[in-house]
């Protein structure tokens, strides 16, 4: 996707101190390409690389990735040879029971470390709720197949889970993440659980973290 059919500029304002990101994904390759997407955008304004990414893949239930999260970031730590800042984890409801996604949730809320903060990104059904949030405000369930459904209608062709320029392509089609920030802070109800809260997505606490690099939408 080419720069300038989409990018609007560098913004002039304060941006995040440098820290390093870990960003462990329970999902498919989708969640990942998404991020990764994102990543492209921030260095198209941070050209110190004040910020830096790292991302794994780990295909197993939220309980599971919750059991082992902190032995993950360590092994990450020496892998790459860095201290990581924050730790964002996403998993969706997807078909795990309830008490699987919850406790999953609360493992990793409960988690505390003076010097790394661990984000738990659950999303109830799908990530795909995210994606959908940068076009339109969704208030009803609906099963993982109509999220397809309805994001293919406004991208205009086949979504592809293995997509890499699944970020860029959605900004070419009108999305809008700041947008998406709003509707999803507003689909979270703290009066029920996670996995009773049906649509909704803690996706928009990573964005809004980054919020001062969104000048593509403002």
């Amino acid at each position: 996707m080419a720069k300038d059919s989409w990018y609007n500029g560098r913004r002039t304002g304060t941006i995040p101190i440098a820290s390093n990101h870990f960003i462990i994904s329970c999902g498919e390759e989708s969640e990942i390409n998404y991020f990764e997407g994102f990543e492209r955008y921030i260095r198209q304004q941070d050209e110190n690389r004040l910020v830096e990414f790292f991302y794994v893949v780990d295909p197993v239930d939220p309980l599971n990735i919750a059991n082992k999260v902190e032995l993950r970031t360590e092994n990450a730590e020496k892998k790459y040879n860095c201290h990581m800042d924050h730790v964002w984890i996403l998993f969706d409801k997807d078909d795990f029971t309830s008490d699987n996604f919850n406790n999953a949730i609360s493992k990793i809320e409960s988690i505390e470390k003076d010097d790394t903060k661990f984000h738990v990104l659950w999303s109830n059904q799908c990530f795909e709720l995210w994606l959908l949030l940068n076009f339109i405000n969704m208030h009803s369930s609906i099963n993982r197949t109509a999220y397809i459904d309805k994001i293919e209608n406004y991208l205009q062709e086949k979504y592809n889970k293995n997509d890499t320029l699944i970020f860029e392509k959605i900004n070419f089609k009108g999305g809008n993440v700041l947008k998406a920030i709003r509707y999803a802070k507003a689909l979270v109800d703290k009066e029920v659980s996670p996995a009773k809260n049906d649509p909704a997505t803690k996706v928009y606490e990573f964005f809004e973290h980054f919020k001062k690099y969104l000048n593509l939408w403002e």
